[in-house]
């Protein structure tokens, strides 16, 4: 009887990015910003919070027309309890004059190892 493989468990990206860091970082001027934002998300290392493409559409037409030349997007829909601890963990470790309470994570945030 031969042994059953097993799938090794998905990590799960290192980071996500939210409405507000991706619009920092497609709207930057520095292009080392821009370009490693676009290669992680590209290489499945950083995922978008599921709403990003409809908010960048509605709020930012300019920044989603660059939006959309990004390819093998990535999304993760992230329920209102999880975007609220998300939310505290942030405050906790962030410089407070950096912080903008938004419900929602911002840009290059961690997640918790699995």
């Amino acid at each position: 009887m031969a042994a059953s493989k097993q799938r090794a468990p998905h990590p799960g990206p290192k980071w996500v990015i939210d409405l507000h860091g991706m619009r920092e970082a497609l709207a930057t001027t520095k292009n080392s910003i821009k370009v490693a934002v676009v290669d992680a998300i590209e290489s499945g290392d950083m995922h978008i919070f599921r709403n990003v493409s409809d908010d960048l559409k509605d709020l930012y037409p300019d920044l989603y027309d660059q939006f959309k030349t990004i390819k093998n997007k990535k999304y993760l829909k992230v329920s209102v309890a999880a975007a609220a601890a998300a939310s505290s963990i942030a405050e906790n470790y962030v410089e407070p004059a950096f912080w903008v309470p938004f419900p929602r994570w911002n840009i290059l945030k961690p997640l918790p190892p699995h």
